[in-house]
């Protein structure tokens, strides 16, 4: 997954939103992943707050304190790749804070 930041330039809340919005993970089954629809929710929920509902400091927060239901036996996102990938937004976000 590329990184949208760079030494040039510090990524926009529009940006940051569009690679949320874009977000793949591979889904799993019979061994231990994130609720498909949990994730989901939540990555919405960020790109709403990212267009303007939340400030940085909050969203972060948010990310730093979210939970999923983990699933066995059915469908579900690979737990590192979610967990990886919102390391990554939080970065990002936290770099808005710095333009």
């Amino acid at each position: 997954m590329p990184r949208i930041d760079s030494p040039e330039t510090a990524p926009s809340r529009g940006e940051v939103a569009r690679q949320v919005m874009a977000s793949r993970f591979t889904i799993t089954k019979f061994r231990a992943s994130y609720s498909i629809d949990e994730v989901d929710a939540f990555l919405d929920e960020l790109v709403t707050g990212l267009n303007g509902q939340f400030s940085s400091k909050e969203l972060i927060s948010k990310i730093l304190q979210a939970k999923f239901p983990v699933t066995r036996w059915r469908d579900g996102y690979h737990l590192d790749q979610v967990d990886t990938f919102l390391d990554e937004i939080a970065h990002e976000i936290k770099n808005l804070d710095t333009v």
